[in-house]
């Protein structure tokens, strides 16, 4: 009897067959082999999807705090307008009560006093949770949000 090289079925050494059988080799006809290695693929990255996702949470947060000091570095020098500009995009990256307390300063020291009470309202709302009431500063300077 001849035996087909790409059967790689285990004999028992009583003769018995296992019926454990892997086929489906480059030109077998067979399509298990590919199925095998499409969800091997798959779960493949699903694992890589997985671990990246905290990965991708903290450069968001460290993307927003990069931001957020240079938000303060022009408020420090009086560019208000680039300020809120830098304070929005770290906010739209990693929300933060304390970037909320920055945005509304600056919007009032933009003269945008309707827009400065909503933005209070929300880093109220926001920094109650977790800062005691005691403690509120006029703007947060840390470059930590």
């Amino acid at each position: 009897m001849t035996r087909d090289p790409r059967d790689t079925s285990a004999e028992e050494p009583d003769g018995g067959n296992l019926q454990v059988r892997f086929r489906g080799g480059p030109g077998s006809g067979n399509r298990p082999g590919l199925l095998n290695r499409t969800l091997m693929s798959a779960l493949f990255a699903l694992v890589v999807i997985a671990a990246a996702v905290p990965g991708l949470a903290q450069s968001a947060k460290e993307e927003a705090g990069r931001l957020f000091s240079e938000g303060n570095a022009l408020y420090d020098k009086g560019d208000y307008a680039g300020a809120l500009k830098k304070f929005e995009d770290a906010r739209a990256r990693y929300p933060s009560y304390k970037i909320e307390l920055n945005i509304a300063t600056v919007l009032v020291d933009l003269n945008r006093a309707a827009e400065a009470a909503e933005t209070y309202e929300v880093f109220l709302q926001r920094g109650s949770e977790l800062a005691p009431a005691t403690s509120l500063p006029r703007r947060a300077q840390s470059s930590t949000i």
